[in-house]
C-alpha cells in the first residue's frame, strides 16, 4: 500500500495502552499506521500497544481541499 492509498483509509480512534492496561494517550490513526507502530513497539520490546477504540468506516471524499503529502 502506498502513501496515497493509506491517506484514503478511514481514521480510527486508538488508545495507547501500557502493560498494566492503563490508557496513556489517544490518537487518530489508520489501521496500517496502528499495525506499523505496534510492530515497532514489539521490536523495541516496549510495553505499549495501540488498541482500537472506535472507528467510523465512512470517509467523506472532499476533493475541494488540497492535501500536501511530503516524503
Amino acid at each position: 500500500m502506498d502513501v496515497l492509498e493509506n491517506s484514503k483509509q478511514p481514521l480510527c480512534e486508538y488508545n495507547l495502552i501500557n502493560s498494566k492496561g492503563e490508557i496513556i494517550s489517544t490518537a487518530k490513526l489508520t489501521k496500517l499506521e496502528a499495525e506499523i507502530k505496534n510492530y515497532a513497539f514489539g521490536l523495541n520490546r516496549a510495553n505499549k500497544r495501540y488498541e482500537l477504540d472506535s472507528c467510523i468506516e465512512t470517509i467523506e471524499d472532499d476533493d475541494s481541499s488540497v492535501k500536501l503529502i511530503v516524503p
